[in-house]
Protein backbone atom coordinates (compact mmCIF):
# COMPACT_ATOMS: atom_id res chain seq x y z
CA UNK A 1 0.00 0.00 0.00
CA UNK A 2 2.77 2.32 0.90
CA UNK A 3 4.35 1.80 -2.49
CA UNK A 4 1.01 2.56 -4.12
CA UNK A 5 0.69 5.78 -2.14
CA UNK A 6 4.19 6.82 -3.18
CA UNK A 7 3.39 6.18 -6.83
CA UNK A 8 0.10 8.10 -6.52
CA UNK A 9 1.86 11.00 -4.76
CA UNK A 10 4.52 11.08 -7.49
CA UNK A 11 1.85 11.09 -10.18
CA UNK A 12 -0.01 13.96 -8.51
CA UNK A 13 3.20 15.97 -8.13
CA UNK A 14 4.05 15.34 -11.78
CA UNK A 15 0.59 16.48 -12.87
CA UNK A 16 0.90 19.59 -10.70
CA UNK A 17 4.31 20.42 -12.18
CA UNK A 18 2.95 19.90 -15.69
CA UNK A 19 -0.02 22.18 -15.03
CA UNK A 20 2.31 24.88 -13.65
CA UNK A 21 4.55 24.61 -16.71
CA UNK A 22 1.57 24.81 -19.05
CA UNK A 23 0.21 27.79 -17.13
CA UNK A 24 3.59 29.52 -17.21
CA UNK A 25 3.82 28.95 -20.96
CA UNK A 26 0.39 30.48 -21.45
CA UNK A 27 1.40 33.55 -19.43
CA UNK A 28 4.77 33.93 -21.13
CA UNK A 29 3.43 33.59 -24.67
CA UNK A 30 2.53 36.93 -26.29
CA UNK A 31 -1.11 37.17 -27.34
CA UNK A 32 -1.77 37.06 -31.06
CA UNK A 33 -2.44 40.52 -32.57
CA UNK A 34 -6.04 41.37 -33.31
CA UNK A 35 -7.16 42.25 -36.86
CA UNK A 36 -7.23 45.92 -35.81
CA UNK A 37 -3.67 45.74 -34.46
CA UNK A 38 -2.53 44.00 -37.66
CA UNK A 39 -4.04 46.85 -39.70
CA UNK A 40 -2.11 49.39 -37.63
CA UNK A 41 1.10 47.35 -37.97
CA UNK A 42 0.63 47.32 -41.75
CA UNK A 43 0.25 51.11 -41.76
CA UNK A 44 3.34 51.46 -39.59
CA UNK A 45 5.37 49.40 -42.05
CA UNK A 46 3.89 51.25 -45.04
CA UNK A 47 5.15 54.50 -43.50
CA UNK A 48 8.69 53.07 -43.48
CA UNK A 49 8.95 52.50 -39.73
CA UNK A 50 10.70 49.72 -37.88
CA UNK A 51 14.20 50.81 -36.81
CA UNK A 52 15.36 51.38 -33.25
CA UNK A 53 17.49 53.88 -31.36
CA UNK A 54 18.88 53.81 -27.86
CA UNK A 55 19.00 56.55 -25.27
CA UNK A 56 22.09 57.49 -23.23
CA UNK A 57 23.33 54.45 -21.34
CA UNK A 58 22.03 52.02 -23.95
CA UNK A 59 18.50 51.58 -22.59
CA UNK A 60 16.07 50.80 -25.40
CA UNK A 61 13.59 53.62 -25.98
CA UNK A 62 10.80 54.21 -28.48
CA UNK A 63 11.68 53.03 -31.93
CA UNK A 64 12.12 54.70 -35.30
CA UNK A 65 11.19 58.35 -35.64
CA UNK A 66 12.47 60.37 -32.70
CA UNK A 67 12.08 63.96 -33.88
CA UNK A 68 10.12 65.66 -36.64
CA UNK A 69 10.69 69.22 -37.82
CA UNK A 70 7.95 70.64 -40.03
CA UNK A 71 7.32 73.96 -41.76
CA UNK A 72 4.18 74.83 -43.66
CA UNK A 73 1.03 76.89 -44.06
CA UNK A 74 -2.52 76.61 -42.77
CA UNK A 75 -5.74 78.20 -43.99
CA UNK A 76 -8.61 78.57 -41.53
CA UNK A 77 -12.36 79.08 -41.94
CA UNK A 78 -15.05 79.84 -39.37
CA UNK A 79 -18.24 78.14 -40.60
CA UNK A 80 -21.58 79.53 -39.50
CA UNK A 81 -20.54 83.18 -39.33
CA UNK A 82 -22.88 85.81 -40.77
CA UNK A 83 -20.77 86.81 -43.77
CA UNK A 84 -22.49 84.32 -46.08
CA UNK A 85 -25.52 82.15 -45.37
CA UNK A 86 -25.12 80.42 -48.74
CA UNK A 87 -21.47 79.48 -48.15
CA UNK A 88 -20.67 78.19 -44.66
CA UNK A 89 -16.96 78.21 -45.48
CA UNK A 90 -16.89 82.01 -45.16
CA UNK A 91 -15.31 84.04 -43.74
CA UNK A 92 -11.81 82.90 -44.59
CA UNK A 93 -9.44 83.80 -41.76
CA UNK A 94 -6.44 83.94 -44.09
CA UNK A 95 -3.25 81.91 -44.18
CA UNK A 96 -0.96 81.20 -41.24
CA UNK A 97 2.65 79.97 -41.37
CA UNK A 98 4.22 77.65 -38.80
CA UNK A 99 7.38 75.82 -37.83
CA UNK A 100 6.83 72.76 -35.66
CA UNK A 101 9.45 70.85 -33.64
CA UNK A 102 8.24 67.54 -32.20
CA UNK A 103 10.32 65.34 -29.89
CA UNK A 104 8.58 62.00 -29.70
CA UNK A 105 10.93 60.59 -27.07
CA UNK A 106 9.97 63.33 -24.60
CA UNK A 107 6.39 63.96 -25.68
CA UNK A 108 7.12 67.66 -26.30
CA UNK A 109 6.17 70.00 -29.15
CA UNK A 110 7.14 73.57 -29.97
CA UNK A 111 5.13 75.40 -32.69
CA UNK A 112 6.16 78.86 -33.87
CA UNK A 113 3.16 80.67 -35.39
CA UNK A 114 2.48 83.70 -37.53
CA UNK A 115 -1.32 83.94 -37.75
CA UNK A 116 -3.76 86.59 -38.99
CA UNK A 117 -5.38 88.78 -36.37
CA UNK A 118 -9.09 89.62 -36.49
CA UNK A 119 -9.42 93.14 -37.86
CA UNK A 120 -5.99 93.06 -39.52
CA UNK A 121 -2.41 92.51 -38.51
CA UNK A 122 -0.54 89.38 -37.40
CA UNK A 123 -0.23 87.39 -34.21
CA UNK A 124 3.29 86.05 -33.66
CA UNK A 125 3.69 83.55 -30.85
CA UNK A 126 5.02 80.13 -29.85
CA UNK A 127 3.05 77.22 -28.39
CA UNK A 128 4.93 74.81 -26.13
CA UNK A 129 3.01 71.59 -25.50
CA UNK A 130 4.02 68.73 -23.20
CA UNK A 131 2.22 65.70 -21.79
CA UNK A 132 1.61 67.58 -18.54
CA UNK A 133 1.30 71.27 -19.40
CA UNK A 134 1.32 74.02 -22.00
CA UNK A 135 2.87 77.47 -22.31
CA UNK A 136 2.63 80.40 -24.74
CA UNK A 137 5.38 82.87 -25.62
CA UNK A 138 4.23 86.04 -27.39
CA UNK A 139 0.87 87.60 -28.24
CA UNK A 140 -1.55 84.86 -29.27
CA UNK A 141 -4.86 86.71 -28.77
CA UNK A 142 -7.02 89.09 -30.79
CA UNK A 143 -7.80 91.31 -27.80
CA UNK A 144 -6.33 91.82 -24.35
CA UNK A 145 -3.79 89.38 -22.94
CA UNK A 146 -4.87 87.08 -20.06
CA UNK A 147 -4.33 88.44 -16.53
CA UNK A 148 -1.89 85.65 -15.79
CA UNK A 149 0.52 86.99 -18.45
CA UNK A 150 4.02 87.92 -17.27
CA UNK A 151 7.15 89.19 -19.00
CA UNK A 152 10.61 87.67 -19.07
CA UNK A 153 13.91 89.56 -19.11
CA UNK A 154 13.74 89.82 -22.91
CA UNK A 155 10.39 91.59 -22.73
CA UNK A 156 8.45 88.62 -24.14
CA UNK A 157 4.89 88.04 -22.94
CA UNK A 158 4.40 84.61 -21.36
CA UNK A 159 1.36 82.80 -20.04
CA UNK A 160 0.20 79.30 -19.15
CA UNK A 161 -2.36 77.72 -21.48
CA UNK A 162 -5.87 77.16 -20.25
CA UNK A 163 -6.73 73.54 -19.49
CA UNK A 164 -9.27 73.35 -22.35
CA UNK A 165 -6.82 74.74 -24.89
CA UNK A 166 -4.07 72.40 -23.76
CA UNK A 167 -6.36 69.37 -23.95
CA UNK A 168 -7.48 70.32 -27.47
CA UNK A 169 -3.89 70.78 -28.67
CA UNK A 170 -2.78 67.51 -27.08
CA UNK A 171 -5.61 65.74 -28.87
CA UNK A 172 -4.62 67.28 -32.21
CA UNK A 173 -1.02 66.22 -31.67
CA UNK A 174 -2.31 62.66 -31.26
CA UNK A 175 -4.38 63.02 -34.43
CA UNK A 176 -1.43 64.29 -36.49
CA UNK A 177 0.71 61.34 -35.38
CA UNK A 178 -2.04 58.77 -35.04
CA UNK A 179 -0.22 55.74 -36.49
CA UNK A 180 2.78 56.25 -34.20
CA UNK A 181 0.47 56.72 -31.21
CA UNK A 182 -1.40 53.50 -32.00
CA UNK A 183 1.84 51.61 -32.54
CA UNK A 184 3.09 52.74 -29.12
CA UNK A 185 -0.16 51.65 -27.42
CA UNK A 186 -1.49 48.51 -29.17
CA UNK A 187 -3.63 47.56 -26.15
CA UNK A 188 -5.81 50.63 -26.85
CA UNK A 189 -6.77 49.51 -30.38
CA UNK A 190 -10.00 47.69 -31.17
CA UNK A 191 -11.99 46.66 -34.23
CA UNK A 192 -14.54 49.10 -35.62
CA UNK A 193 -17.07 49.00 -38.51
CA UNK A 194 -16.09 50.50 -41.87
CA UNK A 195 -16.65 54.25 -42.14
CA UNK A 196 -17.42 56.70 -44.94
CA UNK A 197 -15.12 59.63 -45.75
CA UNK A 198 -15.58 61.77 -48.86
CA UNK A 199 -18.26 59.43 -50.16
CA UNK A 200 -16.06 56.30 -49.92
CA UNK A 201 -16.11 53.41 -47.44
CA UNK A 202 -12.89 52.46 -45.68
CA UNK A 203 -11.95 49.79 -43.11
CA UNK A 204 -11.51 51.34 -39.67
CA UNK A 205 -10.15 50.80 -36.17
CA UNK A 206 -10.87 52.55 -32.88
CA UNK A 207 -8.08 54.02 -30.76
CA UNK A 208 -8.58 55.22 -27.18
CA UNK A 209 -6.08 58.07 -26.98
CA UNK A 210 -5.14 60.27 -24.06
CA UNK A 211 -7.02 63.23 -25.57
CA UNK A 212 -10.04 61.44 -27.02
CA UNK A 213 -11.34 58.38 -28.85
CA UNK A 214 -10.34 58.25 -32.53
CA UNK A 215 -11.82 56.32 -35.43
CA UNK A 216 -9.04 55.80 -37.97
CA UNK A 217 -9.76 54.81 -41.58
CA UNK A 218 -7.25 53.12 -43.90
CA UNK A 219 -6.69 52.81 -47.64
CA UNK A 220 -6.74 49.04 -48.39
CA UNK A 221 -4.37 49.54 -51.35
CA UNK A 222 -1.61 51.58 -49.69
CA UNK A 223 -2.30 50.50 -46.06
CA UNK A 224 -1.85 54.17 -45.08
CA UNK A 225 -4.38 56.09 -42.95
CA UNK A 226 -6.99 58.09 -44.86
CA UNK A 227 -8.55 59.98 -41.95
CA UNK A 228 -8.72 60.25 -38.16
CA UNK A 229 -12.15 61.09 -36.72
CA UNK A 230 -13.49 62.19 -33.35
CA UNK A 231 -17.05 63.05 -32.38
CA UNK A 232 -17.42 66.69 -31.30
CA UNK A 233 -20.20 69.06 -30.29
CA UNK A 234 -20.71 72.21 -32.36
CA UNK A 235 -23.02 75.01 -31.30
CA UNK A 236 -24.65 75.15 -34.76
CA UNK A 237 -24.36 71.55 -35.98
CA UNK A 238 -24.79 69.68 -32.71
CA UNK A 239 -22.96 66.34 -32.53
CA UNK A 240 -20.61 66.29 -35.50
CA UNK A 241 -17.83 64.29 -37.13
CA UNK A 242 -14.52 66.11 -36.70
CA UNK A 243 -12.26 64.60 -39.38
CA UNK A 244 -8.68 65.12 -40.47
CA UNK A 245 -7.86 63.57 -43.84
CA UNK A 246 -4.30 62.69 -44.91
CA UNK A 247 -3.02 62.88 -48.50
CA UNK A 248 -0.02 63.75 -50.67
CA UNK A 249 2.21 61.18 -48.99
CA UNK A 250 5.91 61.83 -49.66
CA UNK A 251 9.12 60.19 -48.53
CA UNK A 252 11.05 62.20 -45.93
CA UNK A 253 14.37 60.53 -45.24
CA UNK A 254 13.29 56.92 -44.92
CA UNK A 255 9.70 57.63 -43.84
CA UNK A 256 6.46 58.34 -45.69
CA UNK A 257 4.52 61.29 -44.27
CA UNK A 258 1.37 63.15 -45.39
CA UNK A 259 1.98 66.66 -46.72
CA UNK A 260 -1.65 67.74 -47.02
CA UNK A 261 -4.19 67.56 -44.19
CA UNK A 262 -7.75 68.86 -44.38
CA UNK A 263 -9.90 69.16 -41.25
CA UNK A 264 -13.68 69.20 -41.60
CA UNK A 265 -16.67 69.50 -39.29
CA UNK A 266 -19.54 67.42 -40.68
CA UNK A 267 -17.91 67.79 -44.09
CA UNK A 268 -17.44 71.59 -43.87
CA UNK A 269 -13.76 72.55 -44.22
CA UNK A 270 -12.29 74.50 -41.32
CA UNK A 271 -8.51 73.89 -41.69
CA UNK A 272 -6.36 73.21 -44.76
CA UNK A 273 -2.74 72.47 -43.84
CA UNK A 274 0.18 71.99 -46.24
CA UNK A 275 3.60 70.83 -45.11
CA UNK A 276 6.23 72.42 -47.34
CA UNK A 277 9.34 71.15 -45.55
CA UNK A 278 10.04 68.26 -43.18
CA UNK A 279 13.06 66.70 -41.56
CA UNK A 280 13.28 63.61 -39.36
CA UNK A 281 16.23 62.53 -37.24
CA UNK A 282 17.44 61.25 -33.90
CA UNK A 283 17.62 63.80 -31.09
CA UNK A 284 17.92 67.28 -32.58
CA UNK A 285 19.81 69.29 -29.97
CA UNK A 286 17.82 72.46 -30.52
CA UNK A 287 14.64 70.68 -29.47
CA UNK A 288 16.00 70.97 -25.94
CA UNK A 289 14.81 74.58 -26.21
CA UNK A 290 11.43 73.25 -25.19
CA UNK A 291 12.72 72.24 -21.77
CA UNK A 292 14.91 75.31 -21.43
CA UNK A 293 12.08 77.73 -22.21
CA UNK A 294 9.86 76.00 -19.66
CA UNK A 295 12.59 76.45 -17.05
CA UNK A 296 13.14 80.12 -17.93
CA UNK A 297 9.62 81.02 -16.82
CA UNK A 298 10.30 79.92 -13.24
Amino acid sequence: MRGGRVKLTGALLGAACLSVCIGYGAIAAAPAPTPAQMRVDAAYVAMGMGGEYRQDGGAQARDTMVTLITRGTMQQWDPGESESVADLAKPDWGTATFASFWDRSRGETRIEWQRPRAGGGTRTYTDIITDTGGYVIGNDVNGAMPRRTVQNNAGQQLHVMSALRLRALQREQERMNIVLEMHDNPERISDYPAQTVGGKRYPAVQYRGDGGTFIVMFDPATKLPVAARTRDFDVLMGDADYDMTFSDWKTVGTFKLPHHMVTTLNGVKIFDTTRSEEHTSELQSHLNLVCRLLLEKK
